[in-house]
């Protein structure tokens, strides 16, 4: 390949500056920037607190942060909590040596700092007040009556089979495009573009199925999606049915978020869902006043995790929970030659039973 000369030469390099920037600015989400950022905030609120400054910060100041965080706080952090915060203290530090060129010490990567860390994880963890599965007799009585009627009843069923069936987590169902048209028979018709489809007449598979492109969420992006597969009917609920009847009564606007929240009569908000844990609580609390399950423990991922539990009960292998719900697992050579494919999904998916 011949060499560039000339002015075609250093366009060609301003061309590959600006995409390795682009490469460069895929190795962090940015939800990941924003943790960082809370961190480093609430590192400098705790310089205010001892009315010291804290940047640069030295071994001691981390250290001493530490100590605050663990033992003096309130209410006191968990140990995992401090480490994704020291992460943010962290990043300050290395972006500063490189922006300034002044021979800076990063703090936070210094030994006694990782020693006071290492102990801090075995004898500062706090119990996990993550969101815990319900049972599937649970889950399916929720469904049942822990919904009203209306629009935003519809709306939040809606929600709580997507997030269980897709599994999805809350943030990815809440930003789901739905592209469509209403026949004048009542069919509904999806557009190209649509993120949410019902597929019929699939030869590997013989019944309608909801097929969700997802392109906004935890290790997806345009150029990687994760597609999703719930069959016509699991656990005694109809999805298709579910999904058709909500876009030919509540009527979302197409080319639009599919979760958009009604509101009043026929309107509904601009911003992408954001109540799935007071929704599903208060399904929760509706359905099973006496339930299992703290309604502390209940919330938005609880569908996500109920169906990975279901999984597992029913004997499938780490792989397999992976490949439906879209998490990322340690991965060998052997794995890129196959993965769960969309029939198996609907499979497993159809096999799953509310116990007698």
């Amino acid at each position: 390949m011949a060499p560039y000369r000339g002015g075609a030469a250093a366009g060609l390099r301003c061309d590959l500056v600006l995409r390795a920037r682009a490469i460069l600015s895929q190795a962090s989400r940015d939800v990941t920037y924003a943790t960082a950022a809370r961190g480093l905030s609430a590192f400098v609120s705790f310089g205010e607190f001892v009315e010291s400054p804290v940047l640069p910060a030295s071994a001691q100041d981390v250290l001493m942060y530490v100590a605050y965080a663990l033992e003096y706080r309130e209410p006191r952090l968990d140990s995992s909590t401090v480490g994704t915060y020291l992460n943010g203290v962290s990043l300050w530090h290395e972006l500063a040596r490189d922006v300034t060129g002044l021979p800076l010490v990063n703090p936070v990567k210094t030994k006694p700092v990782r020693l006071a860390m290492r102990v801090a994880a075995r004898y500062y963890k706090q119990p996990s007040r993550a969101m815990v599965p319900i049972a599937i007799r649970e889950w399916a009585r929720v469904c049942a009556v822990g919904f009203a009627g209306t629009r935003a009843g519809k709306h939040q069923r809606l929600s709580f089979v997507l997030c269980t069936f897709g599994p999805l987590r809350p943030g990815a169902s809440a930003r789901l495009v739905v592209r469509y048209r209403v026949a004048a028979s009542g069919a509904v018709v999806f557009l190209p573009g649509s993120q949410v489809e019902v597929v019929r007449g699939d030869v590997a598979h013989p019944h309608p199925y909801i097929r969700l492109t997802v392109l906004r969420d935890k290790n997806v992006d345009a150029r990687r999606a994760r597609v999703c597969y719930i069959p016509s009917r699991v656990l005694g609920v109809r999805p298709v049915r579910l999904l058709e009847e909500y876009l030919r009564t509540v009527r979302p606007p197409s080319g639009g978020y599919l979760l958009v929240a009604p509101r009043g009569r026929a309107g509904f908000h601009r911003t992408p869902y954001r109540s799935h844990c007071r929704a599903f609580r208060a399904a929760y609390r509706r359905a099973l006043p006496g339930g299992a399950v703290g309604l502390s423990r209940v919330g938005g991922g609880t569908p996500r995790k109920s169906m990975a539990q279901w999984l597992w009960d029913a004997g499938h292998s780490k792989r397999v929970i992976a490949d439906v719900g879209g998490w990322r697992t340690r991965e060998d050579a052997v794995d890129g030659y196959f993965r769960t494919q969309g029939a198996a999904v609907l499979r497993i998916l159809r096999a799953l039973r509310v116990p007698v």
